[in-house]
Formats: C-alpha cells, structure tokens, sequence
C-alpha cells in the first residue's frame, strides 16, 4: 500500500484512539494501530510489518505518549513476531485474523509492560490480565471487520484461478 494511504490509516486510528474510542465506557481501550501491524505481518512478512509497527510506534510516542520509544520497541517487535506467521497460513481464511489478534494482543502486552518496567512504569498485575483480555477481544473483533479489505491489498496473497481454466474441453 502507498505511504499516502498508511498515513491516513495512521492519522484517523490515532484520531480515533484518542477521542471516540478512549470513551469511559469501554474498560479498555482498543489500539488499531497494533491490529493494523499484527494483520499487515500476518499478510506481509515480518520486514514490512517490523517497519510499519516503528513508524506507526514512533508517531504514537511522539504524538500521544508518555514515555518515547515505548510503543515504538514493542510494535515494531510485534510486527516481526506477527510476520512469522505469513508463509505458513491461508491467508484467505478468516480464522487468521482472529487467531493472530488473540495470540498478538497478549504478546504485545508483554513486550510493552517488559519495556516499561524497564523504565519505571508501573504494572498491576490484575488491571494488566483484564485488559490483556478485553483487547484481545476488541482486536479480534475489528481484525475480522479490517482484514477483508486488507487483503486484496496485500500484493501476490490472492489465490487467483483463470476463468478459462475452470471450463472443461
């Protein structure tokens, strides 16, 4: 996908996060920016999604968070991790999405609550389970809802059949 459309994705996730989705009424609140890396790993391989979990994490630090290089380290791990996992699943099914979400999130997590004990933030270890649990919830729910339109975009992943091939002589 073209810069142009990553940082629209970027601009209006960030939009998102930070106004409609950091409502009180939800107990945590989603990261689109982590669903969009983990889906784009699982679609691309670990090289596109590590670079796309460091700029999407380096804005969000420099726009949004506490402590800079946190979210920068853990998505761009993340992304690598997730990319593990393209050469070795359909990628048409839409069980990928789900399971890649609900294994990522929890992985994620960890790697932002490691870094950031590192650098002094601190972690309750009951508050840490139940939004582990929530957002993998959420994450699954909107990776099923994104990954449709990601996939045609996601150069070569298709499984493309020509027509003429399926007429029998």
């Amino acid at each position: 996908m073209t810069l142009l459309v990553w940082l629209a994705v970027l601009i209006i996730s960030l939009t998102l996060q930070s106004t409609l989705l950091d409502h009180p009424m939800l107990v945590a609140k989603p990261d689109l920016l982590l669903v969009f890396i983990v889906l784009w790993g699982l679609l691309r391989g670990s090289r596109e999604a590590a670079q796309l979990g460091f700029f999407f994490g380096l804005f969000e630090d420099l726009f949004v968070g506490k402590y800079i290089g946190l979210n920068l380290l853990s998505k761009a791990s993340i992304g690598y991790i997730a990319g593990w996992g393209e050469k070795r699943f359909y990628k048409e099914n839409l069980l990928l999405p789900v399971v890649g979400l609900l294994l990522g999130t929890p992985l994620f997590q960890c790697i932002y609550y490691l870094f950031g004990s590192l650098g002094g933030l601190p972690i309750d270890p009951l508050i840490f389970a139940r939004d582990t649990l929530i957002k993998s919830g959420y994450h699954s729910l909107i990776g099923i809802l994104i990954y449709p339109s990601l996939l045609p975009r996601a150069d070569g992943v298709r499984l493309k059949v020509h027509p003429n091939r399926l007429r029998r002589k």
